[in-house]
């Protein structure tokens, strides 16, 4: 924080409950940078640790120094001088990433501490991923044990843009090295741990998912005269919502009534530049787009709805779950999901309250989409401990045990 969207989430609830299990986390992080996404809801979660910021020669906090303070929604995946560095020119200059350019800064400011206290662990957290590559320097020059927390995965994954096979090898090796050097290495989702793993030292290797925290869920549902579904996060190729545009679309001709009653918002940013046209073209006045919201206030539009939808678009080979789904698990509400990433499926097929569509066909969207709206969902009892594993607490009390393993700590 104040750096937005779901990936800050995890590292500050970290941050947030450690002190309950022993550790105290001192924050080695980059001043303010020109920021995707701004959230200064998340400072609350941190308010309780140190935190050194320190200078960087990255694009973003350059950007900041030149007094361009946000970066625009769409910059990262389509348009804008931006994007065409990011995605043209980086990749064959700086690897695994521009937050490479950190490293010196990084460096010194841990070298700086440890002169001044004795400290028991270094975690780090990627994306970014050179972030791992200055934590294993700082493992080595300072004896320090090490765990390396993955919340996407690297060499190959969806995140990563990899221009060609030189810049994929590039990034194995360097994920090798990494995972071979850390004494502990967590990751998201079972996919992105097997990726990783390298057969010789499987013990290493732990599975802590993104997660929910009951803090956040404190406001009561309002009653409203429509039956409201909700979808929450960023808006990109991977969570793909024209399929299911066309689905209400399908729904307003042939089940006009049912339709009437349906209001949908879109809380997040639009990536893709060009949402709101898709939805004006097909005349939807049911579909609200709200647009960013802290993470506060999102969590606020999950309590108050009646149901959630979820879209998750993968390739073959990706193995992300959007870090959306547990806190629509943590939110105990119906979640219409429209997903073809086999690790999201296996994780909402144990969750009594979920539909999946595995199609992105609107007309088998629709269909469902009936179906789910029809349902009596009252009567359906939820496992408290299948709700419980996701509790971010609880994941960092699991985190914490890793960390005094490694340390030998009682």
């Amino acid at each position: 924080p104040p750096l937005g969207l779901g990936g800050t989430q995890r590292i500050a609830k970290f941050v947030k409950y450690l002190p309950h299990f022993g550790w105290r986390p001192t924050v080695v992080t980059v001043k303010p940078i020109a920021y995707w996404a701004l959230d200064e809801s998340l400072l609350r979660d941190v308010a309780g640790a140190r935190v050194v910021r320190t200078e960087s020669l990255d694009p973003q906090r350059l950007m900041m120094r030149l007094g361009k303070e946000r970066l625009p929604a769409s910059a990262g995946s389509n348009g804008g001088l931006f994007s065409m560095i990011n995605r043209k020119i980086m990749p064959y200059v700086l690897t695994p990433d521009s937050k490479i350019m950190w490293r010196p800064f990084a460096l010194a400011a841990v070298k700086h501490l440890i002169k001044e206290e004795r400290f028991d662990a270094l975690l780090t957290t990627s994306p970014p991923h050179s972030v791992h590559l200055i934590g294993r320097t700082i493992a080595r020059r300072h004896g320090l044990k090490w765990l390396a927390d993955f919340r996407d995965g690297w060499a190959g994954s969806h995140v990563v843009h990899e221009p060609g096979r030189r810049q994929f090898e590039r990034n194995l090796r360097l994920q090798q090295k990494v995972v071979r050097a850390a004494d502990a290495v967590v990751a998201v989702s079972p996919g992105i741990r097997d990726s990783l793993r390298l057969p010789a030292e499987s013990e290493k290797y732990h599975l802590l998912t993104n997660g929910f925290d009951p803090d956040d869920f404190q406001t009561e549902k309002r009653d409203n005269a429509f039956f409201t579904l909700v979808y929450s996060g960023t808006i990109n190729k991977f969570a793909d919502p024209e399929p299911f545009l066309e689905a209400l679309r399908l729904l307003q001709q042939r089940r006009p009534g049912l339709h009437q009653k349906l209001r949908v918002q879109f809380v997040g940013y639009d990536t893709l530049g060009f949402f709101a046209a898709m939805v004006r073209s097909r005349n939807l006045g049911n579909v609200q787009i709200v647009g960013h919201k802290t993470h506060a206030e999102s969590v606020n539009y999950l309590v108050h709805a009646d149901a959630l939808l979820l879209i998750a678009r993968a390739r073959e080979s990706d193995t992300f779950i959007p870090g959306k789904t547990f806190e629509y698990i943590g939110a105990q509400k119906p979640v219409f999901a429209i997903s073809n990433s086999k690790q999201t499926n296996d994780l909402l097929s144990n969750y009594p309250l979920a539909t999946i569509v595995d199609s992105f066909h609107p007309e088998h969207i629709f269909n469902r989409l009936g179906e789910f709206l029809a349902r009596d969902w009252h009567s359906i009892i939820i496992d408290a401990s299948f709700i419980r594993q996701f509790n971010r607490r609880v994941q960092t009390e699991q985190l914490a045990g890793i960390l005094n393993s490694i340390t030998q700590r009682k």
